[in-house]
């Protein structure tokens, strides 16, 4: 089974680089490849930013309700979380930089959102288009 699963794993890796050959041979890390379109449209403001704005405003009630039960170490990086989902909001607001920078900035910080742990289950699942429906884990096809 093993085996299966390394053949499995390298014809993926295969089928990969003919997909990026046909698209014109980019490579993933070249400057202005293909990843950096990927990122810039998973982090692009109509995507990412109605979400964060959400969650900015669904946190403070959340943290107040749930304060009693929480961990001292889940209540300080909640609100580590909360800090910096609202300067991705604040970031997504700003008008005087490029959507390049723009979308580097939003990179960096959600980088430093991901230090602080995973949100809360219960307030991302409750959001609209949460990725509650997504496969998480083992089951994630990404992973």
């Amino acid at each position: 089974e093993a085996g299966e699963q390394a053949m499995g794993n390298e014809d993926l890796a295969n089928m990969m680089e003919e997909m990026m050959a046909q698209l014109g041979g980019e490579q993933m890390g070249e400057e202005g490849g293909m990843l950096d379109r990927l990122m810039e449209g998973l982090f692009a403001k109509d995507v990412l930013y109605p979400s964060m704005r959400n969650l900015a405003e669904q946190y403070p009630p959340w943290l107040e309700a749930h304060a009693a039960t929480l961990s001292q170490t889940d209540k300080k990086n909640y609100e580590q979380q909360l800090i910096v989902v609202k300067e991705i909001c604040e970031m997504y607001e700003r008008t005087d930089m490029d959507s390049a920078k723009q979308t580097d900035a939003v990179m960096a910080l959600v980088e430093k959102m991901q230090q602080f742990g995973t949100p809360p289950p219960g307030l991302v699942e409750a959001m609209p288009g949460a990725t509650r429906d997504f496969p998480q884990g083992e089951n994630c096809c990404v992973m």
